[in-house]
């Protein structure tokens, strides 16, 4: 049932809001492409000099869902440093038995809204899971991201705290 909540979420938040209101559903076996999302691959970074620095590394994967429907998403990785010291971090995240990496911490999507992000984080060492909107701004490169509480709306899963914090500003990195 989880999986095909966030499966259901995904392909919505793929999907531009305006696309919905002119075309029908999806039909079984199709595929999505969404270049717009290209523009996001790559790392980003929070400003160097700060006691807090939060890092994504985000790469484009095509994922199926429900009905065989297969849609391009953003997929990555992100590392929280508070102090010098690393709080929380996918980036090193290896399956002990096989040596390959494990799936992303990371999933984004088109939102619907104009230069939006929509999908999830989950932290690594508390666990929590969070909604993200991330509003892109082109002039400056930037993602200003917030974070959503999700435990209980979808996932029925306990109140953790989050280590993350709730807003920030990620610059691409060059």
């Amino acid at each position: 049932m989880k999986s095909l909540l966030i499966a259901l979420l995904a392909l919505f938040l793929s999907l531009d809001s305006s696309a919905q209101q002119e075309k029908p559903l999806p039909k079984p076996g199709a595929t999505y492409e969404d270049p717009w999302l290209d523009q996001f691959e790559g790392e980003w970074a929070t400003k160097a000099g700060k006691s807090e620095k939060i890092r994504f590394y985000l790469w484009k994967e095509k994922r199926t869902y429900q009905a065989n429907i297969t849609s391009t998403v953003l997929a990555g990785y992100h590392e929280f440093e508070k102090n010098g010291k690393t709080i929380d971090s996918s980036f090193e995240r290896k399956d002990a038995d096989t040596g390959a990496h494990r799936k992303s911490s990371v999933t984004l999507s088109r939102s619907g809204r104009p230069d939006e992000l929509g999908g999830f984080l989950t932290e690594q060492v508390s666990g929590k899971r969070s909604m993200i909107l991330a509003k892109y701004h082109p002039a400056s490169e930037t993602l200003v991201v917030t974070l959503h509480e999700s435990g209980g709306l979808v996932f029925n899963q306990p109140r953790k705290e989050r280590l993350l914090p709730e807003r920030f500003v990620l610059k691409r990195v060059k």
